[in-house]
């Protein structure tokens, strides 16, 4: 789980940001996994803004989850004995931000803001590079607005779809244009 926090106002530049990297234990009871005693934390990637690049924070958690899953001898108090503990990571939780870096998406300005569904966003109207996602057409000039979405009736995103942009993307790689021909599938 990440999201990124200011941690105190900075005179110069408004804010330092922070980005934690906590781990919750799902082999706990639900009603005790949460509390506060039972989140434990991996790492603090330091600010004062996003990182740049943030797999090179989680390349070492990645590693040791690795290790983990093949299993690494432990000793229980309780019992007193050994025990071969092995750990898994199920899920990753953040916001849209968090996400954004984590997955190396574009983001919630991107064409393609949502890593789950298969919404358009459309390009600001001063012609800059932020595009967005209108739930209506705008009021100030709905003729220049063609798509708009209804969030109750929203298309997913399936597995194999984005394994195939992925795919589409790797294969971009090093093309003439390949950073706005990728850009378009973000």
């Amino acid at each position: 789980m990440t999201n990124g926090f200011q941690v105190f106002k900075c005179p110069h530049d408004g804010s330092i940001t922070c980005w934690p990297i906590i781990t919750i234990n799902f082999n706990l009871p639900p009603e005790e996994h949460m509390m506060l005693s039972n989140i434990l934390p991996l790492a603090i990637v330091p600010g004062p803004k996003a990182p740049k690049d943030y797999n090179s924070f989680l390349q070492p958690l990645v590693d040791e989850f690795k290790q983990l899953s093949l299993g690494n001898w432990a000793f229980d108090a309780f019992s007193n004995e050994m025990f071969k503990l092995h750990a898994y990571p199920i899920s990753f939780h953040g916001d849209m931000v968090a996400t954004k870096h984590v997955m190396n998406f574009k983001g919630h300005n991107g064409i393609s803001p949502c890593s789950l569904c298969l919404i358009l966003g459309i390009q600001n109207l001063q012609g800059t590079t932020t595009h967005y996602v209108p739930h209506t057409p705008p009021f100030d000039q709905p003729s220049t607005c063609s798509t708009y979405w209804d969030t109750w009736e929203t298309n997913l995103q399936s597995d194999s779809g984005y394994f195939d942009t992925l795919l589409k993307m790797d294969s971009l790689q090093g093309s003439r244009g390949a950073k706005s021909k990728i850009t378009e599938l973000q």
